[in-house]
């Protein structure tokens, strides 16, 4: 599991089990909630700069990110985090 916290934002990051997306054809980036943490989500899309947020509620209790991102076919328009 790999973690990186961006000092600016607050913001950690962390490539748990690393799934990829169930395909590789998205058009745009998203932002995908996943515990109903619906400011977290906004925050993550505003600091990105991505449009799009999306509910997808999980029960898991193993689950530990709260917002996954999705990386579409625009990824050149994501603003990237600085270190």
């Amino acid at each position: 599991m790999t973690y990186l916290t961006d000092v600016d934002t607050n913001i950690e990051m962390v490539n748990g089990i690393g799934e990829n997306a169930e395909h590789f054809n998205f058009t745009s980036s998203i932002v995908v909630n996943r515990k109903g943490k619906r400011g977290m989500a906004q925050r993550v899309a505003v600091v990105l700069g991505i449009q799009d947020i999306i509910l997808q509620r999980t029960t898991d209790p193993y689950l530990k990110e709260d917002v996954a991102v999705i990386i579409g076919k625009d990824y050149a328009s994501i603003i990237p985090l600085q270190k």
